[in-house]
C-alpha cells in the first residue's frame, strides 16, 4: 500500500497561515490480482473436476460385491473382503443351481466330474439330491469345503478345531487292534512303549497316516492338532453317520446323533481309548493315557431313514460357526441337501 503526503497552505483563526497535512491511501491491487491469477494447470484440474460433477450424485459407486456372470468360475470371484455373518439359512445361488441342471441334462453316462481330490458321476449328485443315504464321498468333500471356507473366513469359524475325514476312525480301530496285542508293560513303562509304537512303527500303513494326522498332513486341507482344542470327526455305524466332537482339554467326547439312541460305548472305543494314547505319544507326553469320558448331546432328531450323513455335516459346520445345534431345522434338510449339490459342484461354499 502507498502513503503519499501533500501539504496545502491554510488560514488560521489569527489571520495566519499554517501548512496541513494529508495522507492519500492508494489501493495497491497486486495482492488481489495474485488471488484473482489462475494457472493453467489449476484451470484445466477445474474444469474436470466440474466435469466430475455432471450427472445425478457426487459420489464414487462403490464396486459390486461380485463381478460373475453365471458362466464364471465362481472359486475366482471377485468378493469384497467385508462379509461379517454366517447365514445357515443362505437360499442357494440360482446360477450355482442352473449350472448343475444344466450339467446334470447333458452328462453322458460314464462322464464324470473332477472334484479337488477325486472324480464323480451323475450318481453323486442323484444320491445327494434325492432321498439317499449320502456315502463317504459326499461327506469328505462337504467337509473340505467347509474347512476351506474356514480358512478364508477365520473371523466367523473357529481357527481352534480341526475337521477330520472319514477315513480316520478306520485307522483307529485298526490301531486299537494292533496296540492290543502289544506285551503288557509295567504302568510306567507304557508310555514309553506306546511312544516307540508310533515312532517305530510308521511303516505300518494306520501308524503312518494317525501320524501325519497329528501333524495336519493327512486331511485336505488339515491342521496341526497343536493348534487346536477341538476334534470334529464323522464317524459312521451299520449304515449310520453320527458327528463326535473331542475337547482335548475337557478329555471329553460330545456325540451328535441324529436318530437320539444312546451309542454304546465300544462303538467309539478306538475314539476313547487310542486318542489319548495318540496324544499322549506324539503331541502331549503329560497328557495321560486314561480314557476319555462320553457324553452324548440333545440336538434335533431326523424324520426318515436317509437324512443322516446331512444332519452330520451341519451338525459340524453349525458348531465351527459358534451356532447352536438345536438351530437345526430337520424340514429344511431338502434344501440343505440341494445346495450343498450346487456349492459342490461349483467348489465353492457361500456364507
Amino acid at each position: 500500500m502507498d502513503h503519499t503526503l501533500e501539504t496545502n497552505p491554510i488560514e488560521d483563526g489569527d489571520g495566519g497561515t499554517s501548512t496541513k497535512i494529508e495522507v492519500h491511501e492508494e489501493e495497491d491491487c497486486r495482492e488481489d490480482d495474485k488471488l484473482n491469477e489462475v494457472s493453467d494447470d489449476d484451470a484445466q484440474s477445474s474444469n474436470e473436476n466440474d466435469a466430475g460433477l455432471l450427472g445425478r450424485g457426487h459420489r464414487k459407486r462403490k464396486p459390486a460385491r461380485s463381478k460373475c456372470t453365471p458362466y464364471m468360475d465362481p472359486s475366482k470371484r471377485k468378493k469384497l473382503a467385508n462379509e461379517t455373518q454366517f447365514d445357515a439359512y443362505r437360499v442357494v445361488d440360482s446360477s450355482k443351481k442352473d449350472n448343475l441342471d444344466k450339467w446334470l441334462e447333458k452328462v453322458v453316462d460314464g462322464e464324470e466330474l473332477r472334484l479337488p481330490f477325486c472324480n464323480v458321476s451323475r450318481k453323486f449328485f442323484d444320491e445327494l439330491l434325492g432321498e439317499e443315504w449320502l456315502m463317504s464321498d459326499h461327506i469328505d468333500i462337504a467337509l473340505y469345503h467347509i474347512r476351506e471356507r474356514a480358512a478364508q473366513y477365520p473371523q466367523l469359524f473357529d481357527q481352534n478345531s480341526c475337521i477330520l475325514d472319514t477315513h480316520f476312525l478306520g485307522l483307529m480301530d485298526t490301531a486299537e487292534k494292533i496296540i492290543s496285542r502289544l506285551p503288557r508293560t509295567k504302568k510306567a513303562d507304557k508310555l514309553h512303549s506306546l511312544a516307540t509304537f508310533f515312532s517305530n512303527n510308521r511303516d505300518v500303513s494306520c501308524v503312518n497316516h494317525l501320524v501325519r494326522y497329528v501333524d495336519g498332513e493327512s486331511s485336505e486341507l488339515g491342521k496341526a492338532w497343536k493348534d487346536c482344542r477341538f476334534l470334529y470327526i464323522p464317524c459312521c455305524f451299520k449304515s449310520h453317520w453320527i458327528a463326535l466332537r473331542v475337547d482335548i482339554q475337557e478329555r471329553k467326547i460330545e456325540v451328535y446323533n441324529s436318530i437320539g439312541r444312546v451309542m454304546h460305548r465300544e462303538k467309539i472305543s478306538a475314539i476313547e481309548n487310542v486318542l489319548p494314547k495318540l496324544i499322549c505319544a506324539k503331541l502331549d507326553k503329560t497328557y495321560g493315557l486314561q480314557s476319555l469320558s462320553i457324553e452324548s448331546i440333545a440336538c434335533p432328531k431326523q424324520s426318515n431313514g436317509f437324512d443322516c450323513g446331512i444332519f452330520t455335516v451341519k451338525f459340524i459346520e453349525f458348531l465351527l460357526a459358534g451356532k447352536d445345534v438345536s438351530l437345526i431345522r430337520p424340514d429344511y434338510m431338502r434344501e440343505w441337501r440341494k445346495k450343498l449339490a450346487a456349492d459342490i459342484f461349483s467348489q465353492f461354499l457361500d456364507l
